[in-house]
């Protein structure tokens, strides 16, 4: 067995040399090369040929040296290697033998020469060298001879494996080669220590501070988290410090930020304060804060106030790292309990807003119209009326306008009410603002309203409105207010649409007098005197105050108001008494415009007593002056005074009636005999003489011819030739007579007080007496007008006599009567000549 184990031996140092040869000479025929210029040199037989051998092959190495083999053509063959006790070291070369590998003829073989790894730091072998060659023949096992180089690489790799710190290895390869510190870094940071490791290099082997030792981190390449990381581990630097040594690296805000997120384990205000006071903007910060916390808008925007950033700063952030709009920055700033104003200043300030669009914001934030206002007024700088303007256009009701200006610059009801009606509110929109706002009663709101120049109906519907006034209560403000009744009255037509008579009665209500009512309902309602008489009335006025009300507002003559006053159902003895308070005027006016408007002698007269408190002389005397007929007068005074027959005889006397209409009252009416009646004359003062004439004018009828004689018109002569034919008349037709003395009776009474009717009356009645003397003997020749006079007139008295004695019966007996006179005309004529004349 031994003997076969030796030769097995022999066989095979036999084949090694052989190979050894085959590889010699291949050398042979290579350069031969400088063995400094690898780490790794293999030496023959695989190897190439050397200048010289080296003597500092590093004999260390032997237990973390990796030899290893691969086949390019059998996978079996990968990665087999020997038992590291089978390195044979010198100080020339290391040496090993694989065997039970078969090599093939041409086959080509990798051989690689490592350093272990350190597989629990997860690091690699440390490839050292390699060589590949092809087989000339068929091989069992195969012989390597290689030596190493002293280099830091493998240095680093030895001491690391062996467990040695990174201050002892840096200390041993700069001792060992002189290394600079970047290269020695290097030769760390390769080897897999950490920053911290590598730190702990720079602190205690080169004595660098934080800042240092950050830096040379920094040129490294290491990352800010592995910087800060290291720092603080090593020098125990706080996070405002380890930020201000990355800001000095120059690492962006987001870098920092992150790197003291990761390392200090800080939240986002703290690392927004450090970063503030690294000077940062707050736009940068928050573009750092977002990147590094993903946190929305809101977030850092608090995250930014938290750290007293303006809300400037803040809004320029938001809107450069999340590109908010005016309203949405807004919105975050009331977010942030920021002031209105201070939330339009920023809107102002950095998105240029107008003054509206900003209101407009904050109104839509919930702020109050007063908290705009104020805004608005500090940011914008801008008065009562602009800022007024602005509240109605974003919106706001009238009576918080109107709030919101009284706050914010402590004007006065009146002088909002002015920038109201600037604005185009209505009356009643003001008038709402008023109540709401300052609080006020209906009488100040309208004295505002009147003060803006406003109209009573428009004052009066505000009113009605706003404060759900009545029209009384309307009325009585606007009285209060200093508007006339007619403009009151006005008012309440429009407003209420109420009816004249209620309005009057309102007015009456304020204490307006009926003249003032009278005129206030002719100017609003354009009714007729008559109507308003009406009204007044009805309110209870009297007579008298309705005729002055007439009169001061329709300017009515005291007829036409008497008129009024009796188409209402007044009496003859109230529109007296109106006349006479009303118009002043004297009792004879007023029993004229009775006796226009139709009233008889008795109505007037029991009137003129009741009025004036006259006697029945003096009312005697106004109805004379009315040309009623003694007649009339006597029968109207003695019932109305409870008069004797005597007493009224005196009174007609007294009232200036000539003697004979005095008789015939006394003998007509009363029925005395002529006896009687002289007795009652004579009593009166009248002569003998005059007595006679007055009898046989009494018995004949010519009145007016006597009233002639009486004025000097006529001669004796010619009045008792008429007083003849009138004695002829009463004794023949007695009808004629009491017809003639109808018609004749008011032509008389109007002689008795005119002259020029007198003289007028005289150019008709001498040709008739002239034909009457004729006819009665007197004169020679009779008168052609005369007879012509005649002619008309006897019929016309006769009718009239007629109508007189039988009343309205009579009408259609007149006409029987005159159609037969006229029929018989010549006969009739007859009966009136001269011859047939007795006197």
């Amino acid at each position: 067995m031994k003997k076969i184990i030796g030769f097995g031996v022999l066989l095979s140092v036999l084949l090694m040399c052989v190979l050894a040869g085959n590889v010699a000479a291949k050398n042979e025929k290579q350069e031969i090369i400088d063995y400094r210029s690898q780490t790794v040199v293999f030496l023959p037989v695989i190897g190439e040929s050397v200048k010289s051998v080296p003597v500092d092959n590093d004999v260390s190495l032997a237990d973390v040296l990796v030899v290893s083999l691969s086949s390019a053509s059998d996978s079996t063959k990968n990665s087999m290697f020997d038992d590291q006790s089978y390195f044979n070291i010198n100080k020339k070369s290391y040496q090993t033998v694989w065997k039970n590998v078969h090599i093939n003829k041409n086959e080509t073989i990798n051989v690689t020469v490592a350093i272990k790894g350190i597989p629990e730091l997860g690091v690699d072998e440390l490839q050292a060298g390699s060589i590949s060659f092809t087989s000339k023949l068929d091989m069992s096992g195969l012989p390597v001879k290689f030596y190493v180089t002293n280099t830091p690489e493998i240095r680093v790799r030895q001491l690391h494996i062996y467990g040695s710190s990174s201050t002892e290895i840096a200390s041993r390869i700069i001792s060992e080669f002189n290394l600079d510190m970047d290269t020695v870094l290097s030769l760390l940071m390769a080897d897999g220590f950490t920053s911290v490791e590598i730190g702990n290099v720079l602190n205690e082997v080169y004595q660098f501070t934080a800042e240092e030792s950050a830096s040379t981190l920094y040129s490294a390449g290491f990352s800010a988290v592995i910087i800060s990381d290291t720092v603080e581990h090593i020098f125990h630097v706080g996070d405002v410090a380890m930020a201000s040594i990355l800001y000095g690296l120059e690492f962006s805000a987001e870098v920092i930020t992150g790197a003291l997120e990761v390392v200090y384990k800080i939240g986002d205000v703290a690392i927004a304060a450090i970063l503030k006071g690294l000077e940062y903007p707050a736009a940068v910060i928050a573009g750092a804060i977002e990147g590094v916390y993903k946190v929305g808008d809101v977030a850092v925007a608090a995250i930014l106030k938290s750290v007293e950033f303006s809300p400037e700063a803040i809004a320029g952030a938001i809107i450069a790292i999340y590109n908010a709009g005016d309203a949405a920055v807004a919105a975050i700033l009331n977010g942030l309990d920021f002031s209105a104003e201070v939330i339009a200043g920023v809107v102002e300030k950095v998105f240029n807003a107008g003054d509206r669009a900003v209101a407009r914001i904050l109104k839509n934030l919930g702020f109050t119209a007063d908290v705009i206002s104020g805004a608005i007024k500090n940011v914008y700088y801008l008065g009562a009326e602009p800022i007024a303007a602005i509240l109605q256009g974003i919106g706001f009701p009238v009576d918080t306008i109107a709030s919101a200006i009284e706050e914010v610059f402590r004007i006065g009801d009146a002088g909002v009410a002015v920038i109201l009606k600037g604005l185009g509110y209505t009356a009643k929109g003001i008038s709402f603002a008023m109540k709401s706002a300052y609080k006020l009663s209906s009488i100040a709101v309208a004295e505002i309203l009147k003060g803006l120049g406003y109209g009573a109906d428009i004052i009066a519907g505000a009113m009605q409105a706003v404060y759900d006034v009545t029209a009384d209560v309307g009325a009585g403000i606007l009285k209060g207010l200093g508007y006339g009744a007619d403009i009151i009255a006005g008012a309440m037509r429009a407003v209420y649409d109420v009816t004249a008579d209620l309005v009057a009665g309102i007015l009456k209500g304020l204490g307006y007098g009926a003249d003032v009512i009278a005129g206030a309902m002719k100017a609003a309602y354009n009714l007729g005197a008559d109507v308003v008489a009406g009204i007044l009335k009805g309110l209870g006025y009297g007579a008298d105050i309705i005729a002055g009300a007439m009169k001061a507002a329709y300017n009515l003559g005291a007829d036409v108001v008497a008129g009024i006053l009796k188409g209402l159902g007044y009496g003859a003895d109230i529109i007296a008494g109106a006349m006479k308070a009303a118009y002043n005027l004297g009792a004879d006016v007023v029993a004229g415009i009775l006796k226009g408007l139709g009233y008889g002698a008795d109505i007037i007269a029991g009137a003129m007593k009741a009025a004036y408190n006259l006697g029945a002389e003096a009312v005697g005397a106004l109805l004379k002056g009315l040309n009623y007929t003694a007649t009339v007068i006597a029968n109207t005074l003695k019932p109305l005074y409870n008069l004797s027959e005597n007493a009224i005889g005196i009174l007609l006397d007294g009232i200036d009636f000539a003697a004979d209409e005095v008789a015939e009252v006394m003998s007509t009416v009363y029925g005395w005999a002529n006896s009687a009646v002289e007795t009652l004359l004579i009593g009166l003062g009248y002569t003998a003489d005059f007595l006679e004439a007055t009898f046989e004018w009494f018995t004949s009828g010519s009145i007016i011819c006597t009233e002639l004689f009486r004025q000097g018109y006529f001669s004796e002569i010619i009045y008792k030739a008429d007083q003849q034919f009138g004695s002829y008349l009463r004794r023949e037709f007695p009808v004629i007579i009491t017809g003639y003395q109808f018609l004749a009776r008011p032509i008389v009474n109007q002689m008795k007080v005119s002259k020029s009717f007198t003289e007028a009356v005289y150019v008709f009645a001498k040709p008739w007496a002239d034909e009457m003397a004729y006819r009665a003997g007197v004169l020679e020749n009779g008168n052609v007008w005369g007879k012509l006079i005649m002619l008309i007139g006897l019929p016309l008295c006769f009718i009239a006599g007629i109508f007189v004695s039988m009343g309205s019966f009579s009408y259609v007996l007149l006409l029987l009567i005159a159609g037969f006179i006229f029929l018989n005309k010549k006969g009739y004529l007859d009966h009136l000549k001269r011859k047939s004349i007795t006197c």
